[in-house]
């Protein structure tokens, strides 16, 4: 039998899920823009036609070449908080 959610539960899930998706973005265009400044504009532009290797691996060589590690936490935590959130909204 299922369980009905409490409202406010799922509030906060849908906010979890909102917040997630724009950290999400914000760190698509960060990583974007460390490819155009590191390998140029037509880099970037190819970048933005394989956008899962773009958000997956980008993130890691930011962290483990430059040092940057606030596009994984952007990316991946964003990743974790839809997950998290979905399940609290009940989607």
């Amino acid at each position: 039998m299922a369980s009905k959610k409490n409202g406010l539960v799922q509030t906060i899930g849908v906010v979890m899920v909102f917040i997630s998706g724009i950290c999400i973005f914000i760190g698509f265009f960060q990583c974007v823009q460390l490819i155009n400044d590191q390998w140029g504009l037509p880099m970037a532009a190819v970048s933005l036609l394989v956008i899962p290797a773009t958000v997956s691996l980008v993130p890691l060589y930011a962290g483990f070449t430059l040092g940057n590690w606030g596009i994984i936490a952007l990316v991946w935590g964003g990743a974790l908080g839809i997950s998290i959130g979905k399940g609290l909204s009940g989607e």
